[in-house]
C-alpha cells in the first residue's frame, strides 16, 4: 500500500513517514497541495492508495486540495491532519470529503488504524466523472464513526433550544 504524505512541516513529514514505513507502508512525500494534485491527477496517481493531508499549508491548503480532487474525479481516501483540532475544522474536512481526521502529534496506533481501514474505494477518473458530485463515502473506522456522530451532534445542537443554566 502506497501512502502520499502532504505536509509543509519537514519534521512532521519525516515523523509520519518513519511511522508508516516501520508499519510496512510505502510512502511518498510532498510539501504543498499543488504538488499533491499534480501527482494524484497524473499517471502516477493510480498507485496512491491513501493520502495523509495537512489541513493548514501555505498556498493551496488541505480543504482546497480536497475540493480539487473532487473536481478532478480522483476518489482516494484522505486522512486530514492538523494541529488545530477544533470541531469546526473536523466538520469542514468531513464535509469536503475526508475519510478520517487526526490531530497532531498523532500516535503510531492511531495512524495505523486510520491507514488500515480506508473508507473510500479507488475509482478510475473516467468512471467517476458522472458521480463526482455524489456525497463522500462514510468511513468504516470506529474512530471515524465516533467523530462523525460527534460532528452531527454538535452541528445539530445550536438548533435545539438550550435549557436555562440557572432557573429563575
Amino acid at each position: 500500500m502506497t501512502i502520499l504524505i502532504v505536509d509543509d512541516d519537514p519534521v512532521q513529514c519525516r515523523l509520519i513517514e518513519g511511522m508508516l514505513q516501520k508499519s510496512g507502508y510505502e510512502t511518498i512525500t510532498h510539501d504543498n497541495g499543488d504538488a499533491a494534485i499534480s501527482l494524484l491527477t497524473g499517471a502516477d496517481g493510480a498507485r496512491i492508495d491513501c493520502v495523509i493531508l495537512d489541513l493548514v499549508m501555505p498556498g493551496l491548503d488541505g480543504l482546497g486540495v480536497l475540493a480539487r480532487l473532487r473536481q478532478a474525479g480522483v476518489n482516494v481516501p484522505v486522512i486530514v491532519q492538523t494541529a488545530h483540532g477544533g470541531i469546526d475544522n473536523v466538520v469542514s474536512a468531513m464535509r469536503a470529503g475526508a475519510a478520517d481526521f487526526v490531530v497532531k502529534p498523532v500516535g503510531v496506533e492511531r495512524l495505523r488504524s486510520a491507514c488500515a481501514t480506508p473508507s473510500t474505494p479507488k475509482r478510475s477518473r473516467a468512471s467517476s466523472t458522472a458521480s463526482s458530485t455524489a456525497a463522500p463515502a462514510r468511513s468504516a473506522s470506529p474512530i471515524s464513526s465516533r467523530a462523525a456522530r460527534t460532528c452531527r451532534r454538535c452541528c445539530a445542537w445550536p438548533r435545539r433550544p438550550r435549557p436555562p443554566r440557572f432557573p429563575c
